[in-house]
């Protein structure tokens, strides 16, 4: 090596340094994030706007299953209460409480969820689900 490639080299690596550690670091802070809101407390909010006068029948078919009972003996569940809006007919609300996000998870698992999945879009014309973590 001449003595101009030598003295190059550190500037060499430092440019290197800067160009590739710190998107390696914001990947790596990234799943760390991941990581800790899979072991945070969640909270779903899941709103319901079902057909037309159907907001009864879909609750009635929710007990008939025992969407909440059967819910509620899940490990890890805090919460599992459904809500029918006072002020407008169609709409029920569900909040959810997990001890974290891998139960909500393992949730979408259970027999009983996968005969809610049947059953939601007879009576479901569209949800949103807002989550949050604590």
């Amino acid at each position: 090596m001449t003595n101009t490639m030598l003295m190059m080299l550190p500037l060499t690596i430092l440019m290197i340094a800067i160009l590739v550690v710190p998107p390696v670091v914001v990947k790596l802070s990234k799943r760390a994030n991941e990581r800790v809101k899979m072991m945070e407390r969640l909270t779903l909010i899941v709103t319901y706007r079902c057909f037309n006068k159907k907001r009864d029948e879909f609750m009635a078919e929710m007990k008939r299953i025992q969407m909440a009972e059967n819910s509620r003996k899940e490990a890890g569940c805090l919460m599992y209460e459904y809500f029918p809006s006072v002020e407008d007919e169609n709409v029920v609300v569900l909040i959810e409480k997990w001890e974290n996000e891998s139960f909500q998870v393992a949730h979408k698992e259970a027999t009983h969820f996968l005969e809610y999945s049947k059953i939601k879009d007879e009576y479901v014309m569209e949800m949103s689900v807002d989550k949050y973590y604590k």
